[in-house]
């Protein structure tokens, strides 16, 4: 009897180790499931703004930069996107008004290393290539302490606006 009641308490304490697991990588999971969401969020948002808005060449940008003026319900504004701090950030101006400051749009938990917003054929570029920005990331989720996923994400965006021979159509 004291042998089958040690054989249980082993096959208990394994299949209680073996339930601990699966919850603690399925909470591994979903966290860093979010994470992914909220960085594909600022991927979004960016080529939203890219799709709607006109790219623009400014000499005064690096390749971490890019600059959109977008048209939303008639009032336009100026948006720059960059990469600094490990952060992807935006800095929005309206029309008549001034910059507002770089705000981060990624979360703390996502530590991007590298970031890269090359520009072909912008508005004013003077050429007859339709805008399109290619957009290059590469970083790590962090999903807790010990946790993290390391990621590179790469897609080219075109402006919706069609452009041929320097003249746009809507």
């Amino acid at each position: 009897m004291l042998v089958s009641i040690a054989l249980f308490a082993i096959v208990l304490v394994i299949t209680l180790g073996s339930i601990m697991t699966i919850v603690d990588v399925n909470r591994k999971s979903q966290s860093l499931t979010i994470v992914m969401n909220d960085l594909n969020f600022a991927l979004e948002n960016i080529t939203r703004s890219v799709k709607t808005g006109d790219l623009q060449v400014d000499e005064s940008l690096s390749g971490d930069e890019i600059y959109v003026i977008e048209d939303l319900d008639n009032e336009e504004r100026h948006v720059k996107y960059r990469f600094y701090g490990n952060k992807i950030e935006r800095n929005i101006k309206p029309k008549d008004g001034s910059w507002s400051g770089y705000v981060a749009i990624t979360s703390d938990q996502i530590n991007i290393d590298q970031a890269r917003f090359e520009v072909y054929g912008s508005t004013d570029a003077g050429d007859s290539r339709q805008p399109r920005v290619l957009i290059s990331i590469a970083g790590t989720a962090l999903v807790g302490p010990t946790v993290s996923s390391k990621f590179h994400i790469q897609t080219t965006v075109s402006q919706r606006n069609l452009e041929v021979n320097n003249a746009t159509f809507n």
